[in-house]
C-alpha cells in the first residue's frame, strides 16, 4: 500500500470520526409540550405574565381557534447542553409574538383581538435567542397568540414548540424535503413516460390511468411538502388542505381504478361507483383533514386488495405479488393506526406509494415484454395465414380450373377469378390485424364458399343464427374451420354450414356446425391436430391468453367447433 493511499484512507477515517463525534455531541432539541394559559384578558401579555393568579396548565396541542391567548412557561437552561446559537422554533397556525425573559425576540404577523385586527404570519419560524439571555438557570418564555383566520376544523393548531439550534432549524425544511423533491421528479418522469407509451406504443386504458396516478401522486406530495418548502402565512393553510384533499381523492380513486382496467375486470361501472361512494363517505365521516386522508387511503387499499384477490382467483398475471403487497399494507394500518395519523405523508404515504408504484412498473414492464412476444407471434400467424391460403396445391388446382374454363366457360372463369381475388385481398387485409368484426369474418367465409361452389359445381350456404353486431374475433378462425371441412371431409352438394351465435353476460359463444363425412383413411380432422387447428388455437391464445375455451368434435352428421370467450376492450 503506497503512502499516498494510506494518507487518503487516514483522512477519510478522520472525517468519518469527526462527523460521528459531531453527531454525538450535537445538542438535542428541548421540546415544550405544556404551558400555562390565560384567555379573555385585557392589557399587555408580558405584564400579565408577571402575575401569579389566573393561569391554567394546558397542552399546547389543545389550543383552540378564534381566540387570543397568553402562554407562559419556565425553561431551565444548561449551557453545556445548549448550542451556541439557540432559537425558539415555533410551528403553529396563528399570529404570535415571542418574549424571552421579558424581551421580545420575534413576531410572526400581528396578534389581534378579532379577525379584522389580526394579521396572519408564517406557520413555522425559528427566533434567535440573544446570547446574553442564555445564562444557566431558569428563564421565562412568553407567547402571545391569536387564531382568528382558521374557520374550519383542523386536527391541531400548535404543531411544535422547542428550543433548538438556530442553523439546524433554518436548514431542516430543505433536508426534510430533499427526498420528496426527488420522488416528485421521478413520479412526473414516470407519468410522462407512460403517456408516451400510451400515445406511441399501445393505447391501453391501464397505461393512461397509471400515468395519471403518478401525476396526481406527485401533485399530492408537492402539496403536502409545500408548507416546509415555502413559508406561507397561516391563512392559506386551509387552501392547501383543500388541494391535498382533491389530490388525495384523485390518487386514491385512480389506484384501484388502475387494477380494474389492467385486469379487465367485469362490471367496471359498478366498481367505479362503489369506490367513489366509499371515498365520499371517508370524506364526510370525520371533519379532521388528516383523518380524511387516512380513511380515503384505507378505502383505496381495501378496494385494490379485493380487486387483486379476484384477479388472483382468475389467475391474472401479477395478481400474486400485488395481493401480498396490499395485505401487508393493510396489516400496517391495523397494527399502527396512531403512527399513521402523525406521520402519514412523511413516512407511510411515500413508502407505501413508492412500493406500489414500483410493483406496478415491474408488472407493466413484464406486460410490455409479453406484448413484444405477442407482436412476434402475430407476425408469425399473419405469415401462417397467408401461407396456408397461398399453398401451391390450392393455387395449381385453381389455375388449372381457370385454364379449363377460359376455353369452354369464359364467364365462369371470370367469376371464379373475381371470387378468388376478393378472398385473397380480404385475407391480406385481415392477416395483419389481431381482431376483425364478425361481419367481416362471415363475409370472408361466404367468399370462400363461393370459390368452393365454383370448383365443385355445387351450391354451399352459410346460415347465421343470432346477432352479429358488436362482436370482434381473431381473423379467419371460422374461415379456417370451413377450410378444414373441405380439406378433411367429403362435402355433399348443396350442404349448408350453420353458425350459431349467442352472447350471455359478456360471454360470446360461437358454434359452427359443418357437414361431416370423413374421407377414407383420413383422421386428421377428428384428431384436431392439423395446421388449421393449430392456427385457430394460436390466434385465440394471442387475443385472450388462457381466457377462452375451444372444442372440436363430431356430432351425428356434423363436425362441431365451439369457441367461448369473454368480450374485452380493444
Amino acid at each position: 500500500m503506497t503512502t499516498r493511499l494510506k494518507t487518503t484512507i487516514g483522512l477519510l477515517l478522520l472525517a468519518v470520526l469527526l462527523t460521528l463525534t459531531s453527531i454525538t455531541l450535537q445538542a438535542k432539541p428541548q421540546y415544550i409540550a405544556k404551558m400555562e394559559i390565560q384567555t379573555g384578558y385585557t392589557g399587555d401579555c408580558i405584564t400579565l405574565a408577571m402575575a401569579h393568579s389566573g393561569w391554567q396548565p394546558t397542552s399546547i396541542h389543545e389550543l383552540k381557534q378564534s381566540q387570543r391567548v397568553c402562554l407562559r412557561q419556565t425553561v431551565t437552561i444548561d449551557p453545556t447542553k445548549m448550542p451556541t446559537h439557540s432559537a425558539v422554533l415555533i410551528n403553529m397556525l396563528g399570529a404570535r409574538t415571542i418574549y424571552w425573559d421579558g424581551q421580545r425576540i420575534g413576531s410572526d404577523g400581528t396578534v389581534g383581538s378579532d379577525k379584522t385586527s389580526e394579521i396572519p404570519g408564517p406557520i413555522r419560524t425559528p427566533h434567535l435567542i440573544p446570547s446574553h439571555l442564555l445564562a444557566a438557570g431558569e428563564h421565562q418564555l412568553v407567547i402571545e397568540a391569536s387564531t382568528f383566520h382558521i374557520n374550519e376544523s383542523v386536527s391541531r393548531l400548535f404543531y411544535d414548540l422547542l428550543i433548538t439550534d438556530y442553523d439546524a432549524a433554518m436548514t431542516q425544511p430543505l433536508h426534510s424535503t430533499t427526498a420528496a423533491i426527488f420522488l416528485i421528479g421521478a413520479l412526473v418522469l414516470v407519468s410522462l413516460f407512460f403517456q408516451a407509451i400510451f400515445w406511441l406504443y399501445q393505447r391501453r386504458s391501464s397505461y393512461q390511468i397509471f400515468s395519471l396516478l403518478c401525476l396526481s401522486s406527485a401533485c399530492l406530495l408537492a402539496a403536502e411538502k409545500f408548507r416546509a418548502l415555502y413559508g406561507y402565512t397561516y391563512d392559506w393553510h386551509l387552501t392547501r388542505l383543500h388541494l391535498i384533499m382533491v389530490f388525495t381523492f384523485i390518487s386514491t380513486g385512480l389506484l384501484p381504478g388502475f387494477y380494474l382496467f389492467y385486469y379487465q375486470m367485469k362490471n367496471t361501472r359498478y366498481w367505479i361507483t362503489a369506490i367513489t361512494i366509499g371515498l365520499l363517505f371517508a370524506l364526510m365521516i370525520d371533519p379532521r383533514y388528516d383523518a380524511k386522508s387516512i380513511l380515503m387511503f384505507a378505502v383505496s387499499l381495501l378496494a385494490a386488495l379485493v380487486i387483486n384477490l379476484l384477479a388472483l382467483k382468475q389467475r391474472k398475471t401479477g395478481a400474486v405479488f400485488s395481493s401480498i403487497l396490499f395485505v401487508s399494507v393493510l396489516l400496517i394500518f391495523l397494527l399502527k393506526p396512531l403512527a399513521l395519523v402523525f406521520s402519514f405523508v412523511e413516512q407511510w404515504f411515500v413508502l407505501i406509494y413508492l412500493v406500489i408504484i414500483l410493483s406496478i412498473i415491474t408488472t407493466l414492464i413484464g406486460e410490455m415484454k409479453r406484448n413484444r412476444a405477442q407482436a412476434l407471434t402475430s407476425a408469425r400467424l399473419e405469415t401462417e395465414l397467408l401461407r396456408r391460403n397461398l399453398q401451391p396445391h390450392f393455387l395449381m388446382n385453381s389455375l388449372m380450373l381457370i385454364i379449363e374454363w377460359i376455353e369452354h366457360k369464359p364467364q365462369a372463369a371470370v367469376q371464379f377469378v373475381q371470387s378468388l381475388s376478393d378472398e385473397l385481398r380480404m385475407l391480406i387485409q385481415y392477416s395483419a390485424k389481431q381482431v376483425i368484426t364478425l361481419e367481416e369474418e362471415i363475409a370472408l367465409c361466404r367468399r370462400h364458399l363461393e370459390i368452393m361452389a365454383h370448383r365443385y359445381k355445387a351450391d354451399y350456404q352459410l346460415v347465421v343464427n343470432g346477432q352479429i353486431e358488436g362482436i370482434d374475433i381473431p381473423p379467419a378462425i371460422i374461415h379456417t374451420q370451413i377450410e378444414n371441412a373441405f380439406t378433411h371431409n367429403r362435402i355433399t352438394r348443396g350442404a349448408a354450414f350453420t353458425l350459431n351465435i349467442s352472447v350471455d353476460k359478456n360471454q360470446v359463444i360461437l358454434e359452427l356446425r359443418s357437414p361431416y363425412k370423413q374421407k377414407s383413411g383420413n383422421k386428421k380432422h377428428s384428431e384436431g391436430t392439423g395446421t388449421g387447428e393449430k392456427y385457430i388455437r394460436a390466434r385465440l391464445k394471442e387475443r385472450f391468453d388462457q381466457q377462452y375455451d375451444y372444442q372440436s368434435f363430431a356430432d351425428d352428421q356434423h363436425w362441431v367447433n365451439v369457441i367461448k370467450y369473454q368480450a374485452k376492450e380493444g
